[in-house]
């Protein structure tokens, strides 16, 4: 009988790609995973309010008042398992591309999967003659359309995100208050 030489080293290579090919397996597929999980993604906004006085607006418009108490109710919901940072965030009312009212938001962290409530105080300008009369118009008409628009910087962690642009239309539906919330995520009871 022959014998074939057994080289020992041979199984103990195998062995060895084996168990190296498996923790590489677990390592990236742990990796994967974690990436997965704490990808950072964009904050929702909801906004809340129940009603906007459009009435009101248009109304001290044409006697060119802008001195109107006004604050929109807006919730934003962080989609992350880990908190976000918020920089302070100037928002805009605009009536035909024309922007007529703003708000602030404050800096602000939002928890992880967490929503965070926010009464902001809108400031107005007045527009000029031809669109004031142009919204006192279409308000008539049940057909007055104005945008909320807000452009934030955050930070999700190690992640620094430029911008994200949020922007909602509110429509006139009744000539007293237009129903206006899209309160996809509000917790708020405003």
């Amino acid at each position: 009988k022959k014998y074939e030489r057994v080289n020992p080293g041979s199984s103990r290579r195998r062995l060895d790609f084996f168990v190296t090919t498996l923790f590489a397996s677990m390592f990236l597929g742990i990796m994967t995973g974690l990436l997965v999980y704490y990808w950072p993604q964009k904050p929702e906004v909801s906004q809340c309010s129940k009603s906007l006085d459009l009435g009101g607006i248009v109304e001290n418009f044409i006697v060119g008042e802008t001195n109107i108490a006004m604050n929109i109710h807006l919730s934003m919901y962080n989609p992350n398992n880990v908190d976000m940072t918020f920089k302070e965030t100037l928002g805009a009312i605009e009536y035909k591309q024309e922007q007529f009212g703003t708000f602030l938001l404050p800096d602000f962290t939002a928890k992880g999967r967490q929503l965070t409530d926010f009464l902001v105080d809108v400031e107005f300008a007045l527009l000029g003659d031809g669109n004031i009369l142009q919204m006192a118009r279409d308000y008539s008409e049940n057909d007055l359309a104005l945008t909320l628009r807000m452009d934030t910087d955050f930070k999700i962690g190690g992640f620094k995100m430029s911008e994200t642009e949020w922007v909602k239309t509110i429509e006139s539906n009744s000539k007293t208050k237009t129903e206006s919330s899209d309160s996809g995520f509000c917790k708020c009871h405003s």
